[in-house]
């Protein structure tokens, strides 16, 4: 069977909602016992996303929500008709309840196994396309000291030719001190989820380092643009005394992101909304400061002014 006869003609003419379509059937095969003519349409299946995501009007961002929101749905209707199924049980004989039963644990397993990380066709170790291949839940371990790692798949698109995370560290780091030296280092040893740190020594002060602690990657190069993008962006927003400013650091280095993989893009908004909840923070605590030392000193002058008044 083809698997295109079971899509839309409309959603056909947009590869986007295509990509999803094809997911979701892919799902639909991987829930029961796969056959030899379930193989051969997975394959084909495959063939046709790997052929989708090359097409220009294809929405990497939009794919992934799009899927999101259709498994959701499917997998609620799926939860109520098991509720269904087993108020009817439930209302049934005694008798037939058994053999309901019996019939289950004769199925196999495979059967009525759930879409899942482990048996998705999209997880292709030889593809470095990113997100499309990785839309399910990232996976995470638990590293020696007990803390919870999440796996985040960064990898750059197949034959990138544009601006890197590293690469924009280094032109923004040069602006800054032309002297400065950046370095990378894992710092993950032996674990699967590779993590890294950057170190930037500067000429004239102290050094900054940053690194990856509850977050790794798929492998070392992934670990290292994932540090240098939150370099980058601590750079670009740097901590200040007093009040914390808004604006970036230098000219256009707040919109030097854009040239980034979608991915990288992402990560930038993330650390974006995290820098604006810690910059809301300190400056809640500045306006406090300034009012207790304001209240003091209307206090003071107060008492100077009006000794008698304070004291009745």
């Amino acid at each position: 069977m083809d698997p295109q006869e079971d899509i839309d003609p409309l959603e056909a003419s947009d590869p986007t909602r295509m990509y999803v379509q094809l997911k979701l059937q892919y799902d639909r095969l991987s829930s029961k016992p796969i056959s030899e003519h379930d193989v051969e349409e997975i394959r084909v299946i495959r063939e046709m996303t790997k052929e989708l995501t090359k097409d220009y009007l294809f929405d990497e961002k939009d794919a992934h929500a799009q899927y999101r929101q259709e498994r959701e749905r499917i997998d609620k209707e799926m939860l109520q008709e098991r509720l269904r199924s087993s108020q009817l049980e439930e209302s049934l004989p005694q008798t037939f309840s058994v053999d309901r039963q019996r019939q289950r644990s004769q199925t196999p397993s495979s059967s009525r196994s759930t879409p899942g990380p482990g048996n998705d066709i999209f997880d292709d170790s030889e593809d470095s396309s990113g997100g499309l291949l990785g839309l399910l839940d990232n996976p995470s371990e638990i590293n020696d000291q007990g803390i919870s790692i999440k796996l985040r798949n960064m990898a750059l698109p197949k034959h990138w030719a544009g601006q890197t995370p590293k690469m924009l560290l280094r032109d923004l780091v040069v602006k800054i001190d032309r002297y400065a030296a950046i370095s990378y280092d894992v710092i993950s040893q032996h674990s699967r989820a590779k993590r890294a740190n950057t170190i930037i020594s500067w000429q004239n002060r102290k050094r900054d380092e940053w690194s990856m602690d509850d977050v790794g990657c798929h492998d070392e190069a992934q670990a290292e643009q994932y540090i240098a993008t939150m370099a980058l962006h601590a750079l670009t927003y740097p901590l200040t005394s007093g009040f914390a400013a808004s604006a970036a650091s230098s000219a256009g280095s707040h919109t030097a992101f854009r040239l980034l993989p979608a991915v990288y893009r992402d990560l930038w908004d993330e650390l974006e909304k995290s820098r604006k909840i810690r910059d809301d923070l300190v400056n809640r605590k500045t306006w406090a400061k300034l009012r207790n030392i304001l209240d003091f000193k209307l206090e003071s002058n107060l008492k100077v002014r009006f000794p008698c008044a304070l004291t009745i």
